[in-house]
């Protein structure tokens, strides 16, 4: 029937089923969709597709694979690194850059497999795929097996991928998979610290030991430390882990950006949400407190409206800054609306004072960090009203003032509602302090 929803075609028998993972957005897909023989996976970006590349949806996924790069899913810079990362786990990934309708593109795209039209169809990408491409794969070597000659190709990184995709170190298992193609030899990796602001490379004992810098778009991340007669052989690996290294630290960068106030420092709202709910399911476990204060500042308009907003804002840096000097390592302060904040206050491991209660000081923490407010100077006030400024909040417990993340957010609010109503520059607390000795 003309106008209705496209049909799907059935693979015949010499249409082997294909795994594509399109990265980025294509018009390709909608065509790629349509044929039953295709199992395709849309990754949002680089590191997304070579996860999934490592993990297949499952046994039955077609051993076969392709992967399509979207128009400007990658720059030049980045397509080398890629592909080595993608070809470290699976070796047989056919890897084509698209172009858009239109577009004169016969380039070869090295280190890539070339470049295919976003127009084109099921049959054009099957023509462009080797045959040995969608051969079964034959069983992967032994990892502790040594290859012939070493340096030759970079090693499986699986758990490297694995590692990094889940939040670890990506370097341990890359690390092991390099040392398992030279067994008897000893490798070690030496990082150089991110706030390291010089190359220095560490000392050398043994004239027999040499080390090779990790290195990537002229950041040195580390030198790995092995025997000088593999210093050939080492080459290619050490420039592969510094593409591991390298992409554990944008991974961490990105998380950092995602769960930090770029203004304050602070941990964002998300992060608010996601750590809050996790410490209270911890406290459920292992039967411990948590205490939740949430402040805003008092009249803060008011210092944006006469100031300007730069003092409005360094109000708020300094809010932090003083505010983390009287707070315990472990607990966690953060930005969670325009002046309003909350800090997490829980202890991971249980009371460091085993004669201690959940928290002992508190209450105190909160009325030092009223007094160094009232105290501390901002520069961009004038000086009647320095020394004027002051928060009001309130303290919520669990388990005594909620059970949950919204019944002790919502508890908190209502004693901030107090707090203004008793003239401001107040912190009110609910039972769960006076239950537990926080108050006095």
């Amino acid at each position: 029937m003309p106008g209705g929803p496209p049909t799907q075609t059935s693979p015949t028998r010499d249409e082997s089923p294909l795994r594509v993972i399109l990265v980025g957005r294509s018009s390709i897909e909608q065509r790629l969709r349509r044929d039953a023989s295709i199992e395709l996976v849309r990754a949002r970006n680089a590191v997304d597709a070579i996860g999934e590349l490592a993990s297949p949806i499952d046994a039955a996924s077609p051993p076969a694979c392709v992967v399509l790069l979207a128009p400007d899913t990658l720059v030049n810079g980045e397509v080398e690194s890629f592909a080595a990362a993608a070809r470290s786990v699976d070796a047989s990934a056919r890897i084509f850059a698209l172009y858009p309708e239109g577009t004169a593109n016969g380039q070869t795209c090295a280190p890539l497999d070339g470049t295919m039209s976003e127009e084109a169809d099921v049959a054009a990408l099957r023509a462009r795929m080797a045959p040995a491409a969608l051969a079964p794969k034959a069983a992967a070597p032994s990892p502790a097996a040594p290859p012939r000659d070493p340096g030759a190709a970079a090693p499986s990184n699986r758990a490297a991928m694995l590692a990094l995709l889940t939040g670890g170190d990506p370097v341990p298992p890359a690390m092991a998979a390099i040392s398992a193609r030279f067994p008897g030899e000893t490798i070690s990796f030496h990082p150089r610290p991110r706030e390291d602001p010089g190359n220095a490379l560490p000392g050398v004992p043994d004239p027999a030991e040499m080390m090779l810098p990790v290195a990537h778009r002229g950041a040195v991340f580390g030198w790995v430390s092995a025997p000088v007669r593999l210093a050939e052989a080492l080459r290619p690996f050490a420039d592969e882990l510094a593409l591991w290294v390298a992409l554990w630290r944008q991974r961490e960068d990105l998380q950092t950006a995602a769960f930090t106030d770029h203004l304050t420092g602070a941990f964002n709202r998300r992060y608010f949400e996601l750590f809050f709910a996790r410490a209270l399911r911890e406290a459920v476990d292992h039967r411990r407190c948590v205490t939740l204060l949430l402040f805003d500042i008092d009249d803060f308009k008011s210092y944006n409206d006469r100031f300007g907003h730069a003092a409005g804002d360094e109000v708020l840096t300094e809010t932090v800054r003083l505010l983390r000097s009287v707070v315990r390592p472990d607990d966690r302060v953060c930005r969670i609306g325009g002046d309003e904040f909350a800090v997490v206050f829980h202890e991971p491991e249980g009371p460091r004072d085993p004669g201690s209660r959940h928290p002992t000081s508190i209450f105190q923490i909160a009325r030092r960090f009223q007094q160094a407010l009232r105290d501390h100077r901002f520069p961009k006030l004038i000086s009647a009203d320095r020394g004027r400024l002051t928060v009001s909040g309130g303290l919520a417990t669990f388990p005594w003032d909620g059970h949950e993340p919204a019944s002790l957010l919502a508890r908190a609010d209502a004693l901030i509602l107090e707090s203004k109503q008793a003239g401001k520059n107040v912190i009110c607390y609910g039972p769960g302090a006076l239950l537990r000795g926080d108050a006095d």
